[in-house]
């Protein structure tokens, strides 16, 4: 490696370093607001069992590692068996690897549960309501 080569080098580290601290503190402050705005919900029928982050402004579900899927009993077109084809490098023998971000309660829940359902019925707050109950424009038609 020649000199050139070397100043490079460094020059390109020191600008990723740069980049990575000016992104962590825009991150940290995003991550304080958006704390208002996360409630944690679980999915617990006899053979599933999952913990996720929902995000009431956006309406988003985020399955937390570790979530015990249930075998696919929906047909191979359906929405669950798409989500399960395009994350299956993220679980293994059943169970989820990395947390997974679904756009819907129901997309996260039919995911888990092997089929399609309504998540904001299945999704259960910690003291007990179901999600539905905190549901943002509830009343109004709302997929998902």
């Amino acid at each position: 490696m020649n000199e050139f080569n070397i100043h490079n080098n460094l020059i390109n580290s020191v600008e990723k370093i740069i980049s990575n601290e000016i992104w962590a503190d825009k991150t940290i402050e995003k991550s304080i607001d958006k704390t208002k705005s996360l409630v944690k919900v679980t999915l617990k029928s006899r053979k599933a069992s999952a913990q996720a982050i929902f995000d009431t402004e956006v309406s988003e579900l985020t399955v937390l590692a570790g979530a015990r899927l249930v075998s696919l009993t929906d047909s191979p077109e359906s929405a669950a068996a798409r989500a399960r084809e395009k994350y299956k490098d993220d679980v293994s023998m059943g169970v989820t690897t990395k947390d997974i971000i679904f756009k819907t309660p129901s997309g996260a829940a039919g995911f888990v549960q092997g089929n399609g359902m309504s998540g904001w019925k299945v999704w259960e707050l910690e003291d007990g309501r179901l999600l539905d109950d905190i549901r943002p424009n509830k009343g109004r038609c709302n997929n998902g």
